[in-house]
């Protein structure tokens, strides 16, 4: 399946770490990282005397970490994105052009967008450094050998060394046919924009971007919401006046627009909302004398949203997914001893065939692409015959065992 040629370093480390062949309980890696990079907030806004102080961006981060809780329960690509975005612009904020600060940054920011290419844009802000020719040096030096292993594990797996892009295609035999990576990536952009509503006929940008903003549920708050958070910085006095601070809010500006005009799943630009909502709150706490008691506020209200979210609290009037809607059971045992690498324990899997190929098929799970944790090989049926109606092609496998591959036969 295509979408695993998007499989990021950060599943390769999560699939590198969890020791499946001892236990399938170990699945944490996202919320180990939460714990970690909420610790490093805490620790760059601590006194020498070891009470905490709001100094910097990254005080406001714990507090914006019930955002970050649906993204705990697998190992999704977007918790370190999320969570590492603040910590690189808390060091080229306090950092200086010759310092480790810019490094540091720079390695955090070369390693998310192995993971993501949607935030390449805010790479605009080591312009400035890169001038200096020993940053130079150094960023290439980081930069080439990441792009070179993306390149090699985009082309292993899915013959498209660029991808998402259709660029380059490599005449192999496991190589996925154009014809179904550019329905897949077609069927991505449009459901960014019109969710599981119908595409019109008259499929405009304007079409799109009306019915982007009108969606609903949480998908429609998130839209609305980060537009409303990118025209407040230059309407507040004061807080866009450092050349660090323009080019920082341009960075976040042009990575919005990019994504905006590609494919503007809210989630794709979450780092940018929650960027924006920890510059303002810095701005409103440095303005208002009642500062201390703001934060505390703050810091009540972030830990009620996060206990409404680990006790439950049904989320039908947020979305229309149905996994989405199920939070999890939070239970003590779970300090302990994590739950399975599912959400479904109980799904039954049946074992099927196409031609040559053996695998195992989900019983009972309406998401086409689901395949849950089924024994391998495993797809879904109902994704395997769709590709055989619409594209003429079933995969069969390279060799007698899942580890030599596969590829897409034609069965016209």
């Amino acid at each position: 399946h295509i979408f695993f040629a998007q499989n990021s370093l950060w599943h390769v480390l999560q699939a590198g770490v969890n020791f499946s062949f001892i236990t399938n309980n170990i699945n944490d890696i996202n919320g180990f990282t939460l714990m970690v990079c909420s610790l490093y907030y805490i620790l760059q806004n601590q006194k020498e005397d070891g009470s905490f102080s709001v100094k910097n961006i990254l005080a406001y981060m714990p507090l914006c970490s019930v955002m970050l809780f649906q993204f705990l329960q697998a190992p999704s690509p977007d918790i370190p994105v999320l969570l590492f975005v603040p910590i690189i612009f808390h060091l080229y904020l306090t950092g200086k052009k010759t310092d480790s600060n810019f490094k540091v940054a720079f390695l955090l920011f070369v390693y998310i967008s192995a993971i993501k290419l949607t935030v390449l844009p805010i790479g605009l802000i080591f312009m400035s450094g890169a001038k200096q020719k020993e940053n130079l040096k150094f960023m290439s030096l980081i930069a080439i050998p990441f792009a070179i292993l993306w390149a090699i594990k985009n082309a292993i797996v899915s013959g498209y060394p660029l991808f998402p892009m259709a660029l380059g295609r490599l005449h192999n035999q496991w190589t996925v046919p154009k014809s179904i990576v550019d329905f897949l990536v077609k069927v991505t952009k449009n459901g960014a924009y019109y969710a599981n509503a119908p595409v019109p006929q008259n499929n405009t940008l304007v079409t799109k971007l009306c019915s982007w903003i009108n969606l609903p549920g949480l998908d429609g708050i998130m839209n609305k919401l980060t537009l409303v958070l990118l025209a407040v910085p230059p309407l507040l006095p004061g807080l866009l006046t450092s050349k660090k601070h323009k080019m920082l809010y341009a960075a976040l500006l042009i990575n919005f627009l990019a994504l905006l005009l590609s494919s503007p799943q809210y989630r794709y630009f979450l780092h940018i909302t929650i960027m924006l909502l920890l510059i303002i709150a810095n701005w409103v706490y440095k303005r208002f004398v009642w500062r201390v008691y703001l934060y505390k506020y703050a810091v009540v209200t972030a830990t009620v949203a996060v206990l409404l979210f680990i006790t439950n609290t049904p989320l039908n009037g947020f979305t229309t997914n149905e996994f989405h809607k199920n939070t999890g059971v939070f239970s003590i045992s779970q300090l302990w001893k994590p739950e399975r690498n599912t959400k479904l324990p109980n799904l039954v899997f049946e074992k099927r065939q196409e031609l040559k190929l053996e695998y195992y098929s989900p019983t009972d799970l309406p998401f086409i692409y689901g395949t849950a944790d089924g024994p391998l090989p495993c797809i879904n049926e109902r994704m395997l015959l769709y590709m055989k109606k619409n594209f003429d092609v079933v995969p069969q496998p390279l060799g007698k065992t899942p580890d030599e591959g596969y590829f897409a036969l034609s069965v016209k």
